[in-house]
């Protein structure tokens, strides 16, 4: 079930971005308005499908967001920036390499993807490492889970230092990996000169990937916040059990 909806998705991606090329180059032979209004909605389409794909991403963001106090707004603001870097990391990208290796763009671009996904991996692992090492100590001297119903801007637990010291990292490992669909959307456009147009599908596809990841970070803070205030002795297994899944996931990226 899961490879055919992989394959699934695959191919549903692949012929949005056919969709998204025909219609850049429409943009750029009639120059109409309504090519433009239409490029702007696929490139939305494409980044919420994108997101809802298969990936290390979303699953990541749920463990994250489980396994440490967050707010609504917080994980609406995380969700955006990781959408945010993902896909300008991937035009950032296109451009470099397409003007530094044009003859030989495409295994330029497999060597960065490999690099880039180690790197992720290893910052993945190392927000695991420091989630549970953090978490291992609270627990170890307070033999209780009084801390979790306290607010998050009174709190100077351990455990609550090490989450609001994570952000940045949660955000750079979610959103390095370059997306090659995304980088194939963005190589034709600077192609056919299209730099504003390539530019604003990046913002529309941005915010449709951040609609799918806000959705997964809401519905873990509401896991979390529901365990915390019915099932206090469920939090702690929460903790340590999306922690260590953070961990995996560095590992299988790494590993790959």
């Amino acid at each position: 079930m899961n490879t055919n909806y992989t394959a699934e998705m695959a191919l549903l991606l692949k012929n949005l971005a056919i969709q998204l090329g025909t219609l850049l180059e429409n943009i750029k032979n009639e120059h109409s308005v309504l090519s433009i209004i239409s490029l702007l909605t696929l490139s939305f389409m494409y980044g919420l499908v994108h997101a809802a794909g298969p990936g290390h991403g979303k699953t990541l963001v749920a463990s994250y967001f489980t396994s440490n106090d967050k707010n609504y707004k917080k994980a609406l603001s995380l969700s955006f920036m990781i959408a945010t870097v993902h896909t300008f990391s991937a035009l950032i990208l296109t451009y470099v390499l397409y003007y530094l290796f044009q003859n030989i763009f495409s295994v330029a671009i497999l060597n960065i993807a490999d690099i880039a996904t180690k790197i992720s991996g290893a910052l993945i692992i190392s927000i695991g490492v420091y989630l549970l090492y953090g978490k291992y100590r609270h627990y170890k001297s307070t033999k209780t889970l009084q801390w979790s119903t306290q607010k998050i801007a009174s709190c100077n637990c351990a455990s609550c230092k090490t989450q609001n010291s994570t952000d940045v990292a949660l955000v750079l490992a979610a959103g390095l990996i370059p997306c090659p669909g995304t980088i194939t959307v963005f190589l034709f456009s600077i192609s056919l000169g299209l730099y504003w147009i390539g530019f604003l599908s990046a913002v529309v596809m941005s915010l449709g990937m951040s609609s799918i990841i806000a959705i997964t970070a809401l519905a873990s803070v509401k896991i979390r916040n529901s365990s915390k205030n019915r099932y206090s002795k469920l939090l702690k297994y929460l903790d340590f059990g999306a922690t260590f899944i953070i961990i995996i996931l560095g590992l299988i990226l790494i590993l790959n």
